[in-house]
């Protein structure tokens, strides 16, 4: 299939551009896309890699393309739209297309808030596209996943940094993540090669290649730059003619007038019937006091001299719509469907929707970039010159729009920055005052060659031209992430004041616009003591500025963080909110209205809450993961893990020493589960679950689940537990899925769920246990073991990692001591394994000789593995070699050593889903 065949079929007719074209056809990736906005840059980006992964002529192409698409946008807003074009086009291609015996669909998954942006780190083979926002993606490429649970930082860390075309759309308004990007790339280029190679593509309207530039790069070599910008052709194409050439004319208003809701409001009667008005603010604050000011200038108002007469008869009214980042997904959706819904109305050769008195957008930076909309007017408050790029972007679009102005003014600086000394004296809203004043006089250039006669496109080309443009347009980096930064986010131990490092700086910036994910829950934390509530959903998240919601909090209130070694939710002061954070807050406590979304009045409680699923967050003990909902064996489940594992390795193609050691690691990873304190928790649990499902069973009020019950008490009372070594044990919560329960409300399922969850609770990690035994073996000589092994095996489930530790002051390693014993599992360990616990130690174990001359080595220390597994870092001295022996995988780099993290926990997942394959080898 040709690349024009297959553009078609995805776009439903349309003929690419001729960049778009090249853009596929090329034998490698540039890095730099620079084509002004509105000419497709998603479409380049998203079908571009996807012929070139499935469709190219080249095998060698096809190969080369990794198989995972990850783009990366600064706002939700254009992470959903473009889900949107990417479900659409793959939607058009359909399996006649995209399948075949060996091509399976595409999954599309989406990850900007909420912790579950479903299993698309599960199937590293196969193709896949990740669309998120720069927090999210960004926080996960730096091993600090926000909303993330902190076991899944790791795999989510190897999965999204291997195998993985990134595309950063929109960098302009990207802040220090654009750097970030940047020096993400240049470590694995020079520092830390990924297992599996990735690529960087990064897109932008304004910015040229001078924005790939940091000292490190230039210090390594990187200073060569492929890009793609349009050809002459491009420049001659009808579509694109028309787009970059639209008639539209700049005005300015007076330093100190703005508009009022009434002159916006009478000039879209007069011009916008059918169309787009377009009103942007530079704060979600103005924004929403703007938008209200707006519905109160539409009110009918009483005739003037009588009292009680009917309000004065006025035209039909437009539609009004107000639109930011501070509104949950659930809310948010609602207003995007309407607009989509108008935007799909708009006659393509009119551009306007017949017999309609137009739609009024009222608007944050959202609208800046990405979205696909064409409005007759733009009313402005000045921005940097970039976003007043991009904002002109949505004006005229598409070149059909009549006598289409924009209209700018300066916005008014709140009055808690001014005076001397102030912290932000020197902003004005997120912006610096001295990019509003540089930008400001951008516009009255552009102005004035308009008024000399010249169009917008050349009077825009000739300010784009000047020095001062250039300036405006430069991306100056506040912070900018070094080698050693990088290198030690690996590990995901809590540092010495039980947090972790804040990244915030490098994903987003060092304003104070850094979010925080809220949701609220109808509880009462006061009045009862052992109150629990479940995990978030994205649906229900909001994203606040955290020095926002800490000044919500004040001093007295109080949020709750879910504590993954307390298993709990633990109460956090005002003072006590970072960045990233996901916190819960009880519907008493307000600050949210489903019409403006985030408010921060304690008095705003208009909204509808998700009730409590009975389904908290990960814990030291849970393994939400590999759960199963019956009963599976050890020796059952190691056989099929290991089978997973070769499949795995062979689709992947992986070094043999890499793939031995993962085979290796998935036959020891659960030998921990022999442990007797573990089977004995085993044991409580399906007593106390028996316990449970009696009780709905002798329940007169609840008889439609009596049968349901009775046959989930037959699987606990059907096997003697103390009979085998189990591997997993079944979960009656699976029961939600019955058909016979189908007819109850969802709420009734949801009650059901909380009085069957049973928490299991072993008090150690079986994994620690198992890769404690390998250890021992390996160091006694046993061949097939290697040190890479022996820490796949403790990692497999992110809990236990770079440090062996200990919980509380009665056991040594992670609930486990010496001399605790690991039982034969038949045919696979034919002896038992008693635990020794030395390793633990930062330094070498041993002893001295009598006169103190000499140091006999007794055990080596599990730190020093993994530093030589992860090889040095720029400007350390080197790493010694003690533990591991020269045949052995050795200075893996991060990237690398977390993918395989990554493949194991994919093989484990999938064989706790799917149990069985061991049985076919």
């Amino acid at each position: 299939m040709t690349f024009d065949e297959y553009f078609k079929k995805a776009t439903g007719g349309q003929s690419p551009y001729p960049y778009q074209r090249e853009f596929a056809e090329l034998k490698d990736v540039p890095q730099l896309l620079s084509v002004p906005t509105g000419v497709g840059k998603t479409a380049t980006a998203i079908l571009g890699w996807l012929y070139r992964r499935r469709f190219h002529s080249g095998e060698d192409v096809r190969k080369a393309t990794p198989r995972r698409l990850v783009y990366c946008l600064p706002m939700r807003t254009l992470v959903e739209q473009t889900e949107r074009c990417a479900l659409s086009w793959l939607q058009t291609l359909n399996e006649e297309i995209l399948g075949g015996p060996d091509k399976k669909p595409i999954r599309v998954s989406v990850m900007m808030g909420g912790e579950d942006a479903g299993p698309w780190h599960l199937c590293p083979e196969d193709d896949a596209i990740l669309i998120g926002t720069q927090d999210m993606l960004l926080s996960r490429a730096l091993n600090r996943g926000y909303a993330a649970r902190r076991n899944r930082w790791p795999v989510e860390f190897g999965s999204i940094l291997n195998d993985a075309l990134w595309v950063f759309d929109e960098v302009q308004l990207m802040g220090n993540a654009l750097a970030t990007s940047v020096q993400i790339d240049a470590f694995g280029k020079k520092l830390w090669p990924p297992a599996v190679p990735n690529k960087f593509l990064w897109m932008s309207a304004t910015l040229g290649s001078d924005m790939l530039r940091t000292r490190d790069r230039e210090d390594w070599g990187l200073t060569t730059t492929t890009a793609l910008p349009l050809g002459e052709n491009d420049f001659k194409h009808p579509e694109i003619d028309c787009r970059l050439n639209a008639s539209k004319r700049l005005a300015i208003l007076t330093k100190n007038k703005e508009p009022s809701a009434s002159d916006i409001l009478t000039h879209h009667r007069e011009q916008g019937a059918g169309r787009i008005s377009l009103v942007v603010l530079n704060t979600v604050a103005s924004a929403k006091s703007f938008y209200a000011e707006l519905l109160a200038a539409m009110t009918p108002k009483p005739a003037k001299g009588k009292k009680k007469s009917a309000p004065a008869p006025v035209a039909r009214q437009p539609d009004v719509m107000l639109l930011h980042s501070r509104f949950r997904s659930m809310d948010r959706n609602e207003r995007m469907t309407n607009l989509l819904a108008f935007l799909d109305r708009m006659n393509r050769e009119t551009g306007a929707v017949a017999d309609h008195p137009g739609l009024i957008l009222v608007s944050t930076q959202v609208i800046e970039a990405g979205f696909d909309l064409s409005s007759v007017a733009l009313w402005s408050e000045i921005a940097p010159w970039a976003s007043v790029i991009q904002r002109l972007g949505r004006l005229n679009r598409e070149g059909r729009q009549p006598n289409a102005v924009a209209t700018f003014w300066m916005p008014k600086a709140s009055e808690l920055n001014k005076g001397e000394g102030v912290p932000n004296a020197k902003r004005i809203g997120p912006y610096d005052k001295s990019a509003i004043d540089a930008s400001r006089k951008l516009i009255e250039a552009a102005i004035a060659l308009q008024q000399d006669g010249g169009s917008y496109r050349a009077a825009l080309d000739a300010t784009f031209a000047t020095a001062g443009s250039t300036a405006a347009l430069k991306v100056e980096a506040d912070v900018v992430i070094r080698p050693q930064d990088f290198f030690g986010l690996f590990s995901t131990e809590p540092d010495m004041a039980g947090g972790f490092t804040n990244i915030a700086p490098y994903v987003r910036g060092t304003d104070r616009d850094v979010d925080v994910h809220v949701f609220w829950r109808d509880f009462d934390p006061v009045k009862s003591r052992n109150w629990t509530q479940s995990a978030p959903v994205r649906e229900e998240l909001v994203t606040v500025p955290f020095f926002e919601f800490r000044s919500f909090l004040g001093k007295a209130g109080v949020a709750y963080e879910w504590n993954f070694e307390t298993d709990g939710w633990e109460r956090r002061r005002g003072a006590e909110v970072q960045p990233g954070m996901t916190l819960l807050l009880p519907k008493s406590a307000g600050g949210y209205d489903r019409n403006s979304g985030w408010t921060g009045a304690a008095s705003h409680r208009d909204f509808d809450v998700q009730p409590d699923r009975g389904d908290t967050g990960d814990s030291f003990d849970a393994d939400r993961w590999s759960g199963f909902q019956g009963w599976l064996k050890l020796d059952q489940h190691l056989l099929d893990v290991e089978a997973e594992v070769k499949d795995l390795a062979k689709a992947l193609s992986l070094p043999t020493a890499t793939s031995d050691a993962l085979s290796i690691a998935a036959r020891w990873h659960d030998w921990g589960k022999s442990v007797s304190a573990w089977q004995r928790a085993v044991a409580k649990y399906v007593d106390d679950s028996k316990q449970k499902l009696t009780a709905i069973m002798q329940d007169d009020k609840r008889v439609e689940l009596h049968a349901v019950a009775q046959d989930w008490l037959g699987v606990m009372e059907g096997t003697d537990v103390a009979s085998q070594l189990w591997a997993k044990f079944p979960d009656p919560r699976g029961a939600v899925c019955d058909e016979r329960l189908a007819s109850l409300t969802s709420l009734q399922k949801l009650q059901f769920l909380k009085r069957v969850a049973t928490p299991f609770r072993p008090g150690l990690r079986h994994e620690a246990g198992s890769a404690l035994a390998a250890w021992q073996l390996w160091r006694n000589g046993d061949t097939n073991l290697s040190g890479l092994a022996v820490y796949l095996i403790a990692s497999h489930h992110g809990k236990v990692r770079t440090i062996l530790r200990s919980r509380n002051r009665h056991d040594e390693v992670f609930g486990l001591s010496a001399g605790d014993k690991l039982q034969a599992v038949a045919g696979i360990f034919d002896q038992a394994s008693i635990l020794q616990t030395d390793c633990r130690h930062i330094g070498a174990t041993g002893e001295w000789n009598a006169d103190r001359t000499e140091f006999t080595i007794g055990s080596l220390s599990w730190i020093q593995m993994i530093a030589e597994l992860l090889g040095p870092t720029p400007g350390e001295p080197p790493v010694t070699h003690e533990v591991l022996s020269d045949n052995e995988p050795r200075a893996l780099g991060p990237i690398a050593l977390a993918y395989l993290e990554a493949l194991l926990v994919c093989a484990d997942v999938r064989a706790s889903r799917t149990p069985g394959k061991g049985d076919e080898r």
